[in-house]
C-alpha cells in the first residue's frame, strides 16, 4: 500500500513543478516585455526632445538666413564696403553678351482694327498668335 501512495503522489508533484516552471517562464517573459516597453517609451521621449531641438535650430537658421538676405542687410554691407546707391540710372547699349541691357525700343503703335480680346491680350502681356506673327 505504501507503494501505491508514492505512485499516486508523484504525478501530482510533477504537475505542480511543471505548472510552477510555466508560471515562472511567463513571469520572466512579462517582466522582460515590460522592461523593453519602458525602455522603448524612454527612447521615444528622447527622440521627441531631439526632434524639438532640431526644429528649433531649423527655425533659427531660417530666421538668420532671411535676416542676412534682407535688403536692409545688403544696404548695410554695401555701405561698409564704401558703396553707395547711384542717383542716376543708365542703360547699356546692346552687345554680344546675352546679359547686357539695351535701351528699350519705343512701342509700336497698336493697329486700329484690333478686337477687344486682342487689346486685352496686349494689356495682359500675352499676345495672341496673330499678334505674335506680326499680322
Amino acid at each position: 500500500m505504501a507503494r501505491t501512495r508514492r505512485a499516486s503522489g508523484t504525478p501530482l508533484y510533477r504537475w505542480v513543478t511543471v505548472l510552477g516552471v510555466i508560471v515562472a517562464v511567463f513571469a520572466v517573459s512579462y517582466v522582460a516585455m515590460t522592461a523593453q516597453a519602458t525602455q522603448a517609451s524612454y527612447r521615444i521621449g528622447q527622440l521627441k526632445d531631439r526632434q524639438n531641438q532640431l526644429l528649433s535650430a531649423q527655425r533659427q537658421i531660417r530666421y538668420d538666413i532671411s535676416a542676412k538676405s534682407s535688403a536692409v542687410q545688403w544696404d548695410g554691407d554695401a555701405a561698409r564696403l564704401g558703396l553707395s546707391r547711384s542717383s542716376s540710372w543708365s542703360y547699356l547699349s546692346g552687345s554680344q553678351s546675352p546679359v547686357a541691357l539695351a535701351r528699350p525700343e519705343p512701342a509700336a503703335p497698336a493697329p486700329t482694327n484690333t478686337s477687344f480680346f486682342d487689346r486685352l491680350a496686349i494689356a495682359l502681356g500675352r499676345p495672341t498668335e496673330a499678334q505674335a506673327k506680326g499680322r
